[in-house]
């Protein structure tokens, strides 16, 4: 009675911790590794289960079946740990490394038990030594729990010391980790905070920039010109200013947008730079499909940069904003053909406008994006590539 107590405990902190992880999963991060650690918690959990299953039914099969369920667990438990820590850590070709590594051990298992586990431990243990070699968060934890649930493996069967050992080893193993996990969780959680805050305060910046004073008496002064000497292109200049007017109102206080919504505010503010610089301005869409969502304004904030610091006495300006998938996700490259370089100060993402970009990339994206900018042959590129976790 006593052992099914502890196994019924065990079971039911396997299980527990399995659940915690598929809510990680589904409700904070869509992060491969959470999936395969709660795979590891169900395969010890169902290897309890199965073998109380077989004891208290007294089918008679408890030998050879219930030591190949038994089997089937570890392996799965042995392939799950190491897929998570491939994944937790981020090694690359990390999908390559896992299908290798179930291809190799295939044949030790199925041999026996123990020649298995000469292999899926050694492995779990490089995985976690190359990443406490390269500073990876949450290594050093990684690696307590595999010494621990290695120690407690080898005084449970090699020397019969702990009852359970085994187990105990696997949830030490669990509670390390979820401690790792949570932390940061934790951490990633206030950092998006952080960024929230940071991207609602230099948004009010940019929408203040926008209107200006400067702005308006020279938008102004643009359209006393026009209704002068142009009065249909005065009511054509008005309705994009006030178009781009509401449309930065109407952002105010979102995390994302469609993207036609953000093209939209684009294309009205290149029309009032046409006014505003008598020139000609053209935006091209490549690989868009129209129902994505991005952060308000990051579009908008990099053609804002592009007119005021690329183009000087040019009186037509080209840009062209294309999507292209990558292997683990998705790139925007924005490029004009500027005459000049931009700004030492846009060049370093020092000015309001890239700061701003960034602020709402970390705030919907995590750390799961990265801006590259620069110039290029015949003019200025920007590139916002956005990872899966």
């Amino acid at each position: 009675m006593t052992d099914q107590l502890y196994l019924t405990f065990l079971t039911g902190i396997f299980l527990t911790a399995a659940l915690f992880y598929m809510v990680l999963f589904f409700g904070f991060s869509r992060k491969a590794a959470f999936l395969f650690f709660a795979l590891f918690c169900i395969s010890y959990a169902g290897k309890i289960v199965f073998a109380a299953t077989l004891d208290f039914m007294d089918f008679g099969l408890e030998g050879e079946v219930e030591n190949t369920a038994k089997g089937i667990a570890y392996y799965l438990g042995g392939v799950a740990l190491v897929g998570f820590l491939l994944y937790e850590f981020e090694v690359p070709n990390r999908l390559r490394y896992l299908l290798a590594f179930v291809i190799i051990t295939w044949i030790p298992y199925w041999l026996h038990w123990v020649a298995y586990a000469l292999m899926f431990m050694p492995a779990a243990l490089a995985i976690t030594g190359y990443a406490h070699y390269h500073k990876k968060e949450g290594s050093t934890l990684a690696l307590v729990g595999l010494f621990g649930l290695a120690l407690f493996n080898y005084l449970d069967h090699e020397q019969n010391l702990v009852f359970l050992g085994f187990f105990i080893g696997v949830l030490f193993f669990i509670v390390c980790m979820t401690l790792s996990v949570g932390r940061q969780v934790a951490q990633q959680f206030r950092l998006r905070q952080e960024a929230h805050i940071h991207s609602e305060r230099l948004e009010n910046q940019l929408l203040k920039k926008s209107i200006q004073p400067h702005f308006i008496f020279n938008s102004l002064a643009s359209l006393q010109e026009l209704i002068d000497q142009h009065p249909t292109k005065a009511s054509k200049f008005v309705d994009n200013l006030a178009h781009e007017f509401r449309m930065l109102n109407a952002v105010v206080g979102k995390t994302l947008i469609p993207i036609e919504e953000e093209l939209s505010l684009c294309q009205a503010h290149l029309r009032i730079m046409e006014f505003r610089k008598n020139a000609e301005f053209r935006l091209e869409i490549e690989g868009v499909n129209g129902d994505e969502w991005v952060p308000p304004a990051i579009f908008h904030t990099l053609i804002e940069n592009g007119i005021t610091h690329g183009y000087g006495s040019k009186r037509s300006g080209f840009f062209h904003l294309r999507k292209t998938p990558l292997t683990n996700g998705y790139c925007y490259r924005l490029f004009n053909d500027s005459e000049m370089l931009h700004s030492e100060v846009n060049a370093n993402g020092n000015g309001t406008g890239y700061k701003y970009l960034e602020a709402r990339l970390q705030e919907n994206y995590g750390d799961q994006w990265k801006v590259r900018r620069g110039a290029v042959e015949e003019g200025w590129e920007v590139k916002i590539s956005i990872f899966n976790s």
